[in-house]
């Protein structure tokens, strides 16, 4: 008898030691682990927050935070998300500064991180790409925000949270998925790129850049302001000519006014398995500074082979975060 309760013993053991943090890791809808962790549930972020090794950070405004956040949430000025570079407003910050902002709210670089904004935040997804581009490599978005949080009868907490320690993460900005308005002109033409304007519509045919595509980044989002399904998401990027987890897709560019919005849909991107995607931190803000050329209305340009350019009607849904305009 006792031989096989030392197996069964070794069994649990085994077990147990095989799940790994990314496995915890789900998307808001049940059934499993995400594809690609980059957004995680509120249920989840209820469930792992009283871990030490689990931090939740705010990034609305301060007085919105004080009325109610996430319990346990760390709250993040949004302004200091951003940096002025060469004139052009709301750029990455440099290593020093998110090393500073990091030590500031105390953000570690062996915890798990959850942003979160109102609802579909895009201050969520740049936070979150931004951070994981300087090397937290753990950092995801809570979806559907504390809007989200609030629908699932999650409690919320009130007041403030202070940092229990200072933070130890040290930035190291990569600038590997980024690209600037320079490497955009030498690439116009090539058929292996293409632009992703996540703006919206009027915006979009106002001015952009020739032969960008248009996609709506409320288009990531059903009308209740959280993540399409994976299904739905490779549906919507499938319009464009993607075909996601292929591995055959050429390289996409995603911008916007100043990259913020274009964080969800570059995160949305990844999420569904393309690879190769791009942002263009400078976006419209610096193209339309430098004098690059620009085209308005729908793009005079041949889609390469295989590619469609996706459906004019961008989808626009209301009770967002009230940071699309970045």
């Amino acid at each position: 008898m006792s031989r096989w309760i030392c197996i069964a013993l070794v069994a649990a053991l085994i077990v147990g030691c095989g799940s790994t943090p990314k496995e915890r890791i789900t998307d808001r809808r049940p059934g499993g682990p995400a594809p690609q962790a980059y957004f995680v549930s509120p249920e989840w972020t209820s469930d792992e927050i009283s871990r030490p090794d689990v931090l939740v950070v705010d990034v609305r405004p301060l007085e919105s935070f004080e009325s109610g956040h996430v319990p346990r949430a760390l709250w993040l000025d949004p302004k200091t998300l951003f940096s002025d570079v060469d004139g052009i407003k709301e750029q990455v910050p440099s290593s020093d500064q998110l090393t500073a902002i990091a030590r500031e709210i105390g953000l570690r670089s062996d915890a798990t991180t959850v942003f979160y904004g109102d609802q579909s935040s895009p201050l969520a997804a740049w936070a979150a790409r931004t951070f994981r581009a300087a090397g937290l490599h753990r950092a995801y978005v809570m979806d559907g925000g504390f809007q989200n949080w609030l629908s699932q009868n999650l409690q919320p907490e009130t007041g403030r949270q202070r940092p229990t320690r200072v933070g130890n993460f040290n930035a190291s900005v990569a600038t590997g998925d980024i690209v600037s308005g320079t490497w955009i002109q030498e690439h116009l033409s090539d058929g292996d790129v293409i632009l992703v304007d996540t703006r919206n519509e009027d915006e979009y045919l106002r001015g952009h850049i020739p032969g960008a595509l248009h996609l709506d980044w409320l288009r990531n989002f059903g009308t209740d302001g959280r993540l399409l399904t994976t299904d739905d998401l490779e549906t919507v990027y499938r319009s464009l000519g993607l075909e996601p987890k292929a591995g055959t897709n050429p390289r996409v560019v995603v911008y916007c006014d100043t990259g913020t919005r274009a964080s969800l849909a570059f995160l949305a991107l990844k999420q569904v398995g393309v690879d190769d995607v791009v942002l263009y931190d400078g976006s419209w803000d610096e193209w339309a500074q430098s004098g690059y050329d620009r085209e308005t209305g729908n793009p005079a340009v041949s889609v390469p082979q295989g590619f469609r350019a996706a459906p004019e009607n961008s989808g626009n849904v209301d009770g967002n975060s009230g940071d699309t305009n970045r």
